[in-house]
C-alpha cells in the first residue's frame, strides 16, 4: 500500500505540474509551496495497543514525518494540494482543482492503522454449582465453561485505506446543467480475533486469529439543473461490500451425555448442530442501490429546500433485503425585516425482511413427550417510521442580541418493539 501512496503522489504531482505549466502562460499566475519536515517519538507506558491504538510505532521509535502544501492560482483556476505523511500506514493527501465554473474535481487518499487488543476470555471460566455434600463441601460435577486461546499474545491490527474522488462538469450554461459524480473505496486488511463456542458436555470457547480483507466500493452519478426559480437534481448510487477472505470454519463436538458419554438422538436435538465442521464469523456480501431527488428554490416570499430518497440493500449470501424511504423539507421565510421563520419536516420509513429460523425439535427421539419446537420468525427490530417536525422563530433584537424560540415534535413507531406487531 505504501507503493500505492507513492503512485498517487506521483499522479497528483503530474497534475499539479500540468496546472502550473498552464498557469505560467498567464501573467497573474502564482504558486505557493509549503514544506514541513520533522519526526515523532513514541514512548509507550501501560498497555501499548490501547495507548497507541492508531500508531504503528514501537516503544522508543523515532519515525520521520513530513507535510507538503501547494497552491497554484491563475485567472479563474485554482489547484490545491495538501498532504501529510505521518508513517507508512497513516497518510492523508488531497488534490483539488477549480477551473472556473466549467470543471471542478477533488481526489483524496487517507489511511490509518488500528491496533486491537486481545480478549483474554478470563471471565469465561466457571462451573455450575451442583450442591453440597453432608460435610458441606462442594459436590463434584455440574456443567462447566472453559476457554482456549490458540494464539496467546497475538497482535491484532488492520490497515484502513480510503480513496475518494468527486467531479463536477458544466454541460450547458443554459439552465446551468451539470454532471456530478463521485467514487469512494474503503479497503481494510489485517488480522482480527474470532471466538467460537462449542457446547455439548461443556461450554468451550476457542479464540484464534483470522485474516481481514474487506472491500467497500461506492459510485454516484447525477445531473443538476436550474429550471426557472428552482434548482433540481437527481443522483443514483451503487455500493458493494465484500470480504475477500474465505469463511473461517470450526469443528463442533459430537453431542453426548456429560457423565455417561452416551450420544442418543435426544442429545443431538438439544443443539443446533453437532459432529460437523461449519463456517462462523461470516461477513455479509451486500449490494445497495439508491436514488435521490432534490429541489430547492423560491416559494412565495421564502425559500424551500427538499429531498426524497429511496434505497434497497440486498445481502447476496442470505437473499435478505432492506428498504429505506426518506424525505425532508426545509422552508425559510421572513416575517419582518428582523424576524425569520424556519420550518423543517422529515420522515424515514425503514423495513427489513423477516427470515424464518428453523431449529431442531427439542428432545426429539425421547420415548415420551414433551417435544418442544423452537422454530420462529425473526421479526426485524429495524422496521420503523420516524417523523420529525420543528419550527423556529429567530429575531434580531439589536446589534448584540438575538432571540430564538424553537419547538420540535418527533414520533417513532417501531413495528416490532418489543415483540411482533406490538408497536
Amino acid at each position: 500500500m505504501f507503493k500505492l501512496y507513492l503512485n498517487i503522489i506521483v499522479c497528483l504531482s503530474a497534475l499539479l505540474i500540468a496546472g502550473a505549466v498552464t498557469a505560467e502562460d498567464n501573467q497573474a499566475a502564482t504558486t505557493e509551496y509549503s514544506v514541513w519536515l520533522g519526526s515523532h517519538y513514541t514512548d509507550f507506558k501501560d498497555y501499548p495497543n490501547k495507548v497507541g491504538e492508531y500508531n504503528i510505532g514501537k516503544d522508543d521509535d523515532i519515525l520521520p514525518e513530513f507535510k507538503l502544501n501547494v497552491i497554484s492560482r491563475s485567472n479563474g483556476k485554482l489547484i490545491y494540494l495538501n498532504s501529510h505523511y505521518y508513517d507508512k500506514e497513516n497518510v492523508n493527501a488531497k488534490l483539488k482543482g477549480i477551473f472556473g465554473d466549467r470543471f471542478n474535481f477533488e481526489v483524496q487518499y487517507r489511511s490509518l492503522t488500528k491496533q486491537q487488543g486481545q480478549d483474554l476470555l478470563e471471565n469465561m471460566q466457571a462451573q455450575e454449582f451442583a450442591g453440597l455434600n453432608a460435610d458441606f463441601t462442594d459436590k463434584s460435577g455440574g456443567k462447566i465453561i472453559t476457554h482456549d486461546i490458540t494464539d496467546p499474545g497475538a497482535d491484532y491490527n488492520y490497515n484502513r485505506h480510503e480513496i475518494m474522488t468527486k467531479i463536477s462538469l458544466l454541460l450547458s450554461k443554459k439552465n446551468n446543467l451539470k454532471l456530478v459524480a463521485a467514487h469512494r473505496s474503503i479497503l481494510k486488511k489485517g488480522t482480527e480475533q474470532l471466538v467460537t463456542s462449542n457446547h455439548c458436555y461443556s461450554c468451550h470457547l476457542t479464540s484464534k486469529t483470522v485474516e481481514v480483507d474487506k472491500q467497500t466500493h461506492q459510485v454516484e452519478a447525477g445531473l443538476e439543473a436550474d429550471v426557472k426559480d428552482y434548482s433540481v437534481g437527481y443522483t443514483m448510487g451503487y455500493r458493494t461490500f465484500k470480504s475477500k477472505i474465505d469463511d473461517p470454519t470450526a469443528d463442533y463436538d459430537n453431542a453426548q451425555h456429560p457423565v455417561t458419554g452416551g450420544n442418543g438422538a435426544e442429545f443431538g436435538s438439544r443443539l443446533i448442530y453437532d459432529d460437523t465442521t461449519l463456517p462462523y464469523g461470516v461477513y455479509p456480501e451486500t449490494e445497495k442501490m439508491s436514488h435521490k431527488v432534490r429541489l430547492k428554490g423560491k416559494v412565495g416570499k421564502g425559500r424551500i429546500a427538499s429531498s426524497f430518497a429511496y434505497s434497497k440493500t440486498t445481502n447476496n449470501k442470505t437473499d435478505l433485503n432492506s428498504d429505506a424511504i426518506s424525505g425532508a423539507v426545509n422552508y425559510s421565510v421572513p416575517l419582518s425585516p428582523k424576524t425569520r421563520l424556519i420550518a423543517k419536516a422529515s420522515v424515514i420509513k425503514l423495513n427489513a425482511d423477516d427470515p424464518f429460523i428453523d431449529l431442531p425439535t427439542y428432545r426429539e427421539g425421547t420415548p415420551a413427550p414433551p417435544y418442544i419446537d423452537f422454530d420462529f420468525t425473526r421479526y426485524s427490530s429495524i422496521d420503523r417510521l420516524d417523523g420529525k417536525f420543528s419550527a423556529e422563530v429567530i429575531s434580531r433584537l439589536n446589534n448584540r442580541w438575538t432571540l430564538s424560540v424553537l419547538g420540535e415534535f418527533r414520533r417513532i413507531d417501531r413495528d416490532d418493539y418489543p415483540v411482533y406487531n406490538e408497536g
